[in-house]
């Protein structure tokens, strides 16, 4: 995976974390210091994004391209633009519940765990109770 930087611009990178079902109940102005704050990455087809029991600190959206989602060897998901992989470790950290590889080039926010906490402490009475409530149903889809 790259750190080499595309454009995507706030207003896009709102659009596409209110695409996820993360934060698709938070408001524009919740949003902004997020979107102000991810990083874009770019990965080529086979990349490894996250690996399964390996420390997880980021969130990534997939703006484009395609990634294949295992657990414990089997193929559980195949998530495309619009979706998002890695929420857990911005809640608890810990490690990684999945292995996710690129099926192509692939252009991504990442957010980190700091920065989702730093944004958090600042809007924490509007956002925390959205994020709980769809973290918890996560949870119970991976039980």
């Amino acid at each position: 995976m790259s750190d080499a930087p595309f454009e995507v611009g706030t207003d896009r990178t709102i659009q596409l974390l209110q695409s996820s079902w993360l934060f698709a109940e938070c408001t524009d102005d919740e949003l902004r210091p997020i979107a102000d704050k991810v990083e874009s990455r770019t990965a080529a087809p086979g990349d490894w994004l996250v690996r399964e029991g390996e420390p997880g600190e980021e969130l990534f959206v997939i703006v484009d391209g395609h990634v294949a989602v295992t657990a414990e060897g089997h193929a559980i998901a195949e998530l495309g633009p619009g979706d998002f992989f890695g929420e857990m470790s911005l809640i608890g950290g810990g490690e990684r519940l999945a292995t996710v590889q690129a099926r192509n080039s692939m252009q991504l926010l990442v957010l980190s765990r700091d920065t989702f906490n730093e944004v958090l402490g600042e809007k924490m009475a509007t956002m925390a109770p959205k994020l709980l409530d769809v973290v918890g149903e996560r949870l119970h889809k991976l039980a």
